[in-house]
């Protein structure tokens, strides 16, 4: 090696080593300088958290949007059963969207909602007898009203509300009543069933008078009046009375009878109960216990007996002005 390269080399040496002693210098001088607050730093929460988070996240939607971990669930609290106005809301609510169709146009034999001779014979029933056939279904009317997902609580004030408005009990779904109230009903629905077993005693006893004066205009002239009427009593008797003609017209005929709903003869035309009339009354009666076309059978009231029929049908036809015999 020459003089010349033995020179280079170590005059290189001396500036490696000069820039190695530089940056150790400068490092001690920053960590002198830096001093605790580096180790800080570098040690915080927010640093830390960083180093140690997943490598990824689950993104939905909007690609620039990170879902969020779920919040903690916070404790349920008891839910309390609608009352006051709450419940009044719940209950119209729900007959609005399932009850209106039929109790506000009285469409298939449903009583309307402010018709109260319509429910009278309902609301004596009770809250708790009108809520299982709301439930189970009666007549023209499917179970829960045809809404499957209704609750028993819902179909409950649902049916609070309807009485309430029809001019029954508005005491609270669920509630029965205070004991006075129900003595009370009691009594009142004793009082309706002695009058209406006085009212059929009545007509089965003026059914005897009639049937025993005829029997002795004709009879023997030896048969007494008195012989004649004890024989004739326990047929007219046996004869039903049947409610009055009006009263179930208005709770199952009038939806469709009064407005000419699904093609039904309305009541003031005579034309369209003469044709029907030339069938017979018989064949009016049975047509309307069975059903025909779009009526249901006994008008979707099926609690009612073929003599209630036959006087809703008689008054029909005296109404129309028409004589079909019956």
């Amino acid at each position: 090696m020459s003089k010349a390269d033995d020179i280079f080399w170590r005059q290189f040496g001396i500036i490696l080593a000069a820039l190695s002693l530089f940056g150790i210098v400068v490092f001690f001088i920053a960590r002198s300088i830096a001093g605790d607050a580096f180790v800080r730093q570098t040690n915080s929460p927010s640093a830390v958290a960083e180093r140690i988070a997943p490598a990824g996240q689950v993104r939905v939607g909007d690609p620039t949007q990170v879902v969020a971990a779920a919040a903690p669930a916070e404790a349920p609290t008891a839910a309390a059963a609608p009352s006051g106005a709450a419940g009044a809301d719940a209950g119209e609510t729900v007959y609005a969207s399932a009850c209106a169709a039929c109790h506000a146009t009285g469409a298939a034999g449903a009583p309307k909602l402010d018709d109260t001779a319509a429910w009278a014979p309902r609301l004596a029933l009770g809250v708790d007898a009108l809520v299982g056939s709301v439930i189970n279904g009666k007549g023209a009317m499917p179970a829960r009203a045809g809404n499957p997902s209704l609750t028993d609580d819902q179909v409950r004030a649902a049916v609070t509300y309807i009485v309430a408005q029809a001019g029954g009990d508005s005491a609270p779904a669920g509630s029965g009543g205070t004991a006075e109230q129900a003595t009370q009903a009691a009594a009142d629905a004793g009082q309706a069933v002695a009058a209406a077993g006085a009212a059929v005693v009545e007509a089965a006893k003026d059914a005897a008078q009639t049937i025993a004066d005829t029997a002795a205009a004709t009879a023997d002239p030896a048969q007494t009046k008195d012989q004649a009427m004890a024989a004739a009593a326990p047929a007219a008797a046996a004869a039903p009375a049947g409610k009055p003609g009006a009263e179930v017209y208005n709770m199952g005929c009038v939806a469709c009878h009064a407005t000419g709903a699904a093609n039904a003869p309305k009541l003031d035309d005579k034309a369209a109960w003469e044709q029907r009339a030339a069938a017979g009354f018989a064949a009016l009666v049975h047509s309307a216990v069975n059903g025909k076309g779009a009526m249901p059978p006994k008008g979707g009231l099926m609690t009612l007996g073929e003599p209630d029929i036959q006087n809703a049908v008689r008054y029909m036809l005296e109404q129309a002005g028409v004589d079909a015999g019956g």
